[in-house]
């Protein structure tokens, strides 16, 4: 276990990069069978980051298309917009 810490630490305690690790290069003394198990874990203990994340241009459509729902497409500018979307496309899509 001391292993599946250590590469916890090494990505910086992100979930869905632990996971893809343990997929792809199943450290030593890892049963490959247990990371599905692992990774339901995570989702019924709420890390998000096992979603898919948005990239910036996905960010931006679906924020301009949620103002202009609002009718407030017209209120924002495109540098505010920019400021606005740039750390959403960080974040999980389940924000």
């Amino acid at each position: 276990m001391e292993h599946v810490a250590e590469l916890a630490r090494q990505v910086r305690g992100s979930a869905r990069e632990l996971v893809v690790e343990l997929t792809e290069r199943s450290p030593n003394r890892w049963r490959k069978d247990v990371t599905p198990e692992l990774e339901a874990w995570f989702r019924a203990n709420g890390y998000n980051d096992l979603d898919e994340q948005l990239d910036t241009d996905e960010v931006v459509i679906r924020v301009k298309e949620e103002l202009a729902q609002q009718s407030l497409l017209d209120a924002v500018s495109p540098t505010t917009l920019a400021r606005l979307c740039v750390p959403l496309a960080r974040a999980p899509a389940s924000w």
